[in-house]
């Protein structure tokens, strides 16, 4: 419950930084969470419809927090939501600025819920199957993996997207352990 809520908080904050970027109103709603290990996570992501390529922000997490978070889309969806704003100058930089402003949500919600240093590093574009972006950041298997798929409506557009946070298990129980206590 309290992954839920922080990861909601996170998509209002996000879409709220997308508003002032992009053309049209942007609405983030997270449909499902799962929470595996990374191995857990890669097979399942490896059985289902991982056998198309995605465009792939991943941002790494610093501060208290060692992991990297992964928002992903499928290439089609994420073209249409760069092009709905307009003309681009470069449409990959124009996706990866919208993933940034998705992660940076996820990050500021964590700070206000919880009193801990947390931030991120620069942000970087893969194309790639969820799988191979998750096996990218060479992450451990025991690493906690926390899946979400995201409903984007923007332009009268509905659109689908992926937030995947990966983070130590460590750093995980910590976390948890912080918003626990925010919500209590």
């Amino acid at each position: 419950m309290a992954i839920q809520v922080w990861v909601a908080e996170g998509m209002d904050r996000a879409a709220s930084a997308i508003r002032e970027i992009h053309a049209f109103d942007t609405d983030l709603a997270i449909e499902q969470t799962r929470c595996d290990s990374l191995s857990e996570m890669s097979s399942v992501a490896s059985e289902g419809s991982d056998e198309f390529w995605r465009a792939c922000v991943l941002k790494p997490l610093t501060g208290e927090f060692r992991g990297v978070v992964l928002f992903s889309m499928d290439s089609e969806d994420a073209l249409a939501w760069v092009v709905s704003d307009g003309a681009k100058r470069d449409i990959v930089e124009s996706f990866l600025q919208l993933g940034e402003r998705v992660v940076d949500g996820l990050v500021e919600a964590a700070i206000s819920l919880v009193d801990f240093q947390m931030g991120t590093g620069g942000s970087r574009y893969r194309e790639d199957s969820i799988t191979g972006c998750l096996l990218s950041t060479h992450a451990p298997p025991d690493t906690v993996a926390i899946g979400n798929s995201v409903k984007i409506r923007s332009g009268g557009r509905e659109l689908t997207g992926y937030l995947h946070i990966l983070m130590e298990p460590k750093s995980m129980n910590q976390l948890l352990r912080g918003l626990s206590v925010s919500f209590h």
